[in-house]
């Protein structure tokens, strides 16, 4: 009788402690306007209607002629009607009309003023064009007829980063420096105003690949690769902390140490994150699904937690990589719609596309 009492005892304990780390990694001391986002494990096999959050959609396939032969589509960012796409194969930025059709591009590699070795990111605002150097540390500046305007240098290695006013935020790879951070915040003089989220050891695993960056309403939310925090404004204010149940990633623990593609790892984790007028999005995988968490952020509610189901574009997948405002934005190459989507090519805006065409692109405005 002893010993059962024991183990009971030993059963309660493992349970209260593992109870008390789920807590704490999910009710952590937050802002006074943080949101808790509880993402339920259990419906991520479920699957919810696009339309619950997506008000309209535009299709649009880039023009494609010797001028715009596209390799690869890093980043999409539409602003004042004009679609900017970066290509990392190409190292150039292509500019088209949000009606797919090509204006012109920005290509120019060298060592020069105005030149630029390798574009990592980039950025648009006030009508000029920002882009980030990599191997150069520096961000380079060009008005609307793309004639280049100035550069700013930095000591971090920035490989994103966001423009606000006279201000630039900065994601910094892993130096290998005593004194790293994960984000910076730089004047556009290159000044350093404040370092944010120290690294505490170099990473090994885990680079690149997800935006760390969204702007609404001028407004800058800021989230680290697989972190389950977002912050906001210069001052990187808490705006929501993800919880995924019992597999949140624990608090305290570096991701950068763990091998996320291992199939040890159950963990799940925020992948790709958007903020719009109204809600926070972001996406996670799941057994091998890509799902998504849809949360109402003016009504405190959860309007999707799993598979999305596109009912707006009829047999056709959702898979937005970047977002904009109120967009989300997503491409495919023709070839893929050829090989498993080919009733799109029914559709007007597509009757003459190509399997050797430019990508396709579609914007998802969000209600």
């Amino acid at each position: 009788m002893k010993m059962k009492k024991l183990v009971l005892l030993l059963v309660y304990a493992c349970w209260f402690v593992g109870g008390i780390c789920f807590f704490s990694s999910c009710q952590r001391q937050l802002d006074a306007n943080a949101k808790i986002v509880k993402v339920s494990v259990d419906q991520a096999d479920e699957e919810y209607l696009a339309s619950s959050f997506i008000r309209n959609y535009k299709i649009i396939p880039l023009e494609t002629n010797e001028n715009c032969l596209l390799s690869s589509i890093d980043k999409i960012k539409k602003v004042n009607e004009k679609l900017f796409v970066l290509d990392r194969v190409n190292n150039a930025i292509f500019i088209f009309r949000e009606s797919g059709e090509y204006l012109q591009s920005l290509f120019k590699v060298g060592n020069g003023p105005g030149e630029y070795v390798q574009i990592m990111d980039f950025d648009v605002e006030d009508d000029c064009l920002y882009v980030l150097d990599f191997p150069r540390q520096a961000i380079l500046k060009y008005n609307e007829d793309l004639s280049y305007e100035g550069m700013v240098k930095y000591r971090t290695m920035a490989s994103q980063f966001l423009i606000l006013g006279e201000k630039i935020f900065l994601y910094n790879e892993p130096s290998g420096q005593k004194d790293d951070y994960r984000f910076s915040l730089i004047d556009k003089n290159g000044n350093y105003i404040e370092n944010i989220l120290p690294r505490e050891e170099l990473a090994t695993y885990n680079y690149g690949g997800i935006d760390v960056f969204s702007k609404v309403n001028n407004i800058p939310f800021i989230s680290p690769i697989y972190g389950n925090m977002i912050y906001s404004g210069d001052q990187f204010d808490q705006a929501c902390q993800i919880c995924f149940s019992e597999r949140t990633f624990p608090d305290g623990e570096n991701i950068e140490e763990y091998d996320i593609s291992s199939p040890d790892f159950t963990y799940l984790l925020k992948e790709h994150f958007f903020v719009t007028d109204h809600h926070f999005i972001f996406s996670y995988g799941y057994d091998g699904n890509r799902c998504y968490a849809v949360y109402d952020r003016e009504d405190d509610k959860m309007i999707a937690q799993g598979k999305i189901k596109n009912d707006l574009i009829e047999n056709f997948r959702f898979f937005p990589r970047w977002g904009n405002g109120n967009l989300l934005i997503e491409e495919i190459n023709p070839d893929l719609l050829y090989q498993y989507f080919p009733s799109l090519l029914n559709r007007k805006e597509l009757l003459e596309l190509k399997e050797e065409d430019n990508p396709v692109v579609v914007l998802y405005e969000v209600k």
